[in-house]
């Protein structure tokens, strides 16, 4: 993949994507216009679509405030999680997998002079009584922190900038369902190096990336991180990451994300911002972009992806605007879009993608109406071609000729060109790109009694739907489990979310194994199965599951119900 520079590109392709985010004009003030400061604000979302946000309320004696929006819903009035008046800071949430919320902060102990890490969680009908999980180690315990959870989904606390030791460590915390263990580091830097602001990301369910910066005596940050076996309850040996911003690795600020086996680092130094990119399976670090904001500043990126794999990168400049770049991996393209999203002086904008691809952004501003911050929320909504209506062959559609077929969908929109994929089941292949006409004569010969799928995938240049995956037969209708052989199953099915794999047989050498949903996307790929072990997709719809054997194939249809 050739490295992008979008000093050169930025001005082209911005004008032939902004119109795929479409910003409201107007900005919403969510904090209480109470003339305290509001600053330092998290957004995340549930699996309902529900949007969470969190912010640093107060002058003086600080609070953690806390409000949602229901999909189609208004925002709900602000509440306290913190239930002592002291300085209460820099919040963090997260959802688990059950679609709980949990909440990290810092917590000012006036008694002692430390900060303390406080933990509240909710689990559908109330809040927890907020808990002091790790005493203070110093001014900053808890500043910069994160969450994560084991295979019982049980939380564990990461957290940075705590010198208990007497120098900067990142440490972790395991509650295992009935109380929280003591404070254990997980950096171990060498060299009396200094290791902060841990972030981590979910791949699969099945591990975690805990990345962390670790600082030597010359001032030099390096951006470092192990994996978390969620399984196996296991941490790897720390990893390094490349040289980032060229000669001189000095990171001043990152952010991860993971989508489809790869995970996405955007960094930041001085006066440019690189996009990384890292191949699970490959073990490989590739350099995709370097951005240069236009101006010299600690820029802190943000960074959020789409259910399309679409990557948002946001980051405020001395403009009084956000800047929105934009990266498609499909066809590696990268652009500068919608320099002017309508805000007023925003600062570290926070940014997450709803179910329908929409960016919501949450940052605070201090310019209005008075000099005190406020949290402000922004609506990116995401334009995309409509999905096609397929003519023929339709769903499970039987008795198709094996000769002259022709495949036909609506016009999904003007400008818009199509993506064609055609197969046997969990053998498809991409046969036509950027196609303009809707429909396409399989000039090959169909196999008789044979199950067949394909779709056909609308764009614009960075927006695509994502073409409902079609069966159909050329023979009368049979079911994928029942053309399978049945020595090795997936249970329980249909599902509500948690499955095993059943080897009876007992297959020694399970040599793979790929998970893709209905439009034949991958969700999870890994190169060794463990039989009888735990998997997770939190999200409904039917799903098919392929195990390879060293000799063997097989597949089940799995619905999460």
């Amino acid at each position: 993949m050739k490295k992008l520079n979008l000093l050169f590109i930025a001005v082209f392709i911005s004008q032939i994507v902004s119109a795929q985010i479409v910003w409201d004009a107007n900005f919403e003030v969510v904090s209480p216009d109470d003339g305290l400061e509001s600053i330092y604000q998290k957004i995340v979302i549930d699996a309902n679509n529900n949007l969470h946000v969190v912010w640093q309320d107060g002058g003086g004696d600080m609070f953690v405030k806390y409000i949602t929006k229901p999909q189609d819903g208004d925002w709900t009035e602000p509440i306290t999680l913190n239930n002592e008046e002291r300085n209460c800071h820099t919040p963090y949430i997260t959802i688990d997998p059950n679609n709980n919320i949990h909440v990290l902060h810092g917590r000012w102990a006036y008694e002692n002079f430390n900060d303390e890490l406080e933990y509240t969680f909710f689990d559908g009908t109330s809040w927890s009584s907020p808990k002091v999980i790790a005493p203070g180690g110093n001014l900053y315990t808890g500043a910069i922190k994160t969450i994560i959870f084991d295979n019982n989904n049980n939380p564990i606390a990461i957290w940075g900038s705590d010198e208990r030791t007497g120098t900067y460590e990142v440490y972790k915390m395991k509650f295992d369902g009935e109380e929280w263990e003591e404070p254990q580091i997980i950096s171990k830097p060498d060299d009396n190096r200094t290791a902060k602001y841990p972030k981590s990301v979910n791949i699969d369910n099945l591990q975690y990336a805990v990345f962390f910066l670790e600082r030597n005596q010359s001032d030099v940050r390096k951006l470092k991180f192990k994996f978390y076996d969620i399984q196996q309850n296991t941490w790897s040996e720390t990893n390094e990451t490349p040289d980032f911003a060229g000669e001189v690795d000095n990171v001043a600020q990152y952010d991860v994300k993971y989508f489809n086996n790869k995970i996405y680092v955007v960094v930041s130094y001085i006066n440019n911002v690189e996009l990384w990119q890292y191949d699970i399976d490959e073990t490989e670090w590739e350099n995709i972009a370097i951005i240069d904001p236009g101006y010299t500043c600690c820029v802190i990126p943000r960074m959020t992806i789409d259910n399309y794999g679409l990557l948002h990168i946001l980051f405020n400049d001395n403009d009084a605007t956000i800047k929105h770049y934009m990266y498609q991996p499909y066809n590696d393209e990268f652009s500068t879009v919608n320099q002017d999203i309508p805000v007023n002086s925003p600062w570290y904008p926070e940014a997450i993608c709803d179910a329908q691809n929409n960016v919501n952004i949450v940052y605070y501003d201090n310019s209005y109406p008075s000099e005190n911050e406020e949290i402000h929320y922004v609506l990116g909504e995401y334009q995309k071609p409509y999905e096609p209506e397929i003519i023929f062959p339709t769903e499970d559609q039987e008795n198709v000729a094996t000769t002259g077929t022709t495949l036909e969908w609506q016009n999904a929109g003007d400008e818009v060109v199509y993506d064609l994929y055609f197969g046997k089941i969990n053998e498809l292949e991409l046969i036509e790109t950027d196609y303009n006409i809707t429909n396409y004569d399989l000039t090959e010969d169909l196999q008789e009694d044979q199950n067949y799928q394909w779709r056909v995938v609308a764009k614009y240049q960075y927006a695509a739907t994502p073409g409902i995956l079609h069966n159909f037969f050329t023979g009368e209708q049979v079911s994928v489990n029942e053309t399978n052989n049945k020595s090795i199953t997936i249970y329980p099915n249909p599902s509500n979310g948690t499955f095993y794999i059943k080897n009876p047989q007992g297959f020694k050498n399970l040599v793979g194994l790929v998970i893709t949903d209905i439009t034949g996307r991958t969700i999870h790929k890994s190169k060794s199965v463990i039989p009888n072990s735990q998997l997770v997709i939190n999200k409904k719809g039917i799903y098919f599951i392929k195990i390879q054997t060293e000799n063997q194939i097989f597949t089940e249809k799995l619905i999460i119900q």
